[in-house]
């Protein structure tokens, strides 16, 4: 088995059987220890897949199943139009002492940049009454936008105000954080009493914000936020799966 290293990569020959491991699989862990150890930086773009294809001498679609684990695990991350990037050391978020994104991000030694995508008035969905303990149609404001990491689009944001807690919101100058400018606005600060996360592929609205290709892996942030005894503001967050981490108390990174 010949090793070579090209363009950031240390490439395997001669892939045409390699005892029983499928040829993908030692092409995703040959990979994934590059990433690990750093022999491939964060952020450095990885070869096609038509060069990795040649390279090898393996089918595209080899390439393509190694690559989509990798993706699937969070240790790449693909633009489009462009191909495939080593991810960055995931944000760490702990749900037990939630701090908003924009300073999350740079707390962590990032660019942090948000883009406004606008409000509307609506009316509470049915699964949405329920997180708010609400009836069917209760007028809601949908607050829409986009976090950003470097410059890259990691987050899509639907935050559900109930529209008689926060009156006038729609005619007042967003400004962000929302969080911090709704605390200064109306005098209270709405606490966080429920939390969820789950795993999601993103299609939609959340793969067009994000730019990304339809059943991109994700996490899926559901928040309810109280003033006193009632639900007043419900956040679906639609995060890129290889941007983020939840961790609870102190563990290294990487381990």
């Amino acid at each position: 088995m010949v090793r070579l290293f090209e363009n950031g990569i240390r490439i395997v020959r001669d892939m045409n059987k390699i005892g029983n491991t499928p040829i993908y699989l030692k092409i995703r862990d040959d990979l994934a220890e590059q990433i690990n150890s750093g022999q491939i930086g964060a952020d450095e773009r990885l070869p096609s897949e038509r060069e990795m294809a040649a390279k090898l001498g393996a089918a595209r679609e080899t390439i393509r199943e190694a690559l989509g684990l990798l993706e699937g695990e969070g240790l790449v991350f693909r633009k489009r139009g462009s191909g495939y990037y080593a991810s960055t050391t995931r944000l760490r978020y702990d749900p037990t002492n939630h701090v908003n994104t924009m300073r999350l991000i740079p707390e962590q030694g990032y660019k942090a940049d948000s883009i406004n995508l606008g409000g509307v008035e609506t009316r509470a969905s049915s699964s949405l009454a329920k997180n708010m303990s609400c009836d069917d149609g209760t007028p809601v404001i949908l607050q829409r936008g986009v976090s950003m990491l470097n410059d890259r689009r990691v987050c899509y944001e639907e935050m559900y105000l109930l529209m008689d807690a926060y009156p006038e919101f729609l005619d007042i100058e967003y400004e962000s954080p929302l969080t911090d400018f709704l605390t200064r606005r109306y005098g209270f600060d709405a606490k966080q009493i429920g939390f969820r996360a789950r795993p999601t592929n993103l299609y939609g609205t959340a793969a067009d914000v994000l730019e990304v290709r339809k059943g991109t892996p994700g996490i899926f942030i559901t928040r309810i936020k109280a003033k006193g005894a009632r639900s007043v503001w419900v956040d679906r967050e639609y995060w890129l799966a290889d941007v983020l981490e939840i961790v609870i108390g102190e563990f290294p990174q990487k381990s």
